[in-house]
């Protein structure tokens, strides 16, 4: 056998092998079951609502006793990355990772289907006029969404 032939086979028995055991890993499948705590915790650790809509740019959690073990398991899946304990915070400090907003964003639950009026009244406080909603209503109301 040549040494070319030797090294083709022995990257084919890896690749296969890399093959075997991502597809044991639900993580690689997309697949992992997310328990309610731990969405929860990455919801809070984003500063999203139960519909994964964030609301600012956090990302840290400062874990205390009760929540440490759920964060060690977010951790283990790679959802998110552990932190230094520091004087100032002596807790157990993890961010999320891409992969834990992306999970988070997927396991939350589906924004509801807002109505037309829902609709108007959040385009009424997007556009920030100052104006009262019944006069933002005679002026842009009838506005098509933007």
């Amino acid at each position: 056998m040549s040494p070319k032939t030797d090294l083709i086979d022995r990257l084919e028995f890896t690749a296969e092998r890399s093959c075997v055991s991502s597809a044991a890993d639900p993580r690689a499948a997309g697949g992992h079951p997310m328990t309610p705590r731990q969405l929860d915790i990455l919801q809070h650790c984003l500063g999203s609502d139960k519909h994964g809509q964030r609301t600012g740019h956090r990302n840290y959690f400062c874990a205390g006793e009760d929540d440490e073990q759920t964060c060690r398991e977010l951790v283990a899946l790679g959802y998110m990355r552990e932190h230094a304990r520091t004087t100032m915070y002596p807790y157990y400090n993890v961010s999320a990772t891409q992969e834990g907003m992306t999970a988070m964003k997927e396991h939350s639950e589906p924004e509801p289907k807002l109505t037309a009026s829902q609709q108007r009244y959040r385009r009424f406080l997007m556009h920030d006029s100052g104006l009262k909603f019944r006069v933002w209503l005679k002026h842009y109301g009838s506005e098509s969404t933007r």
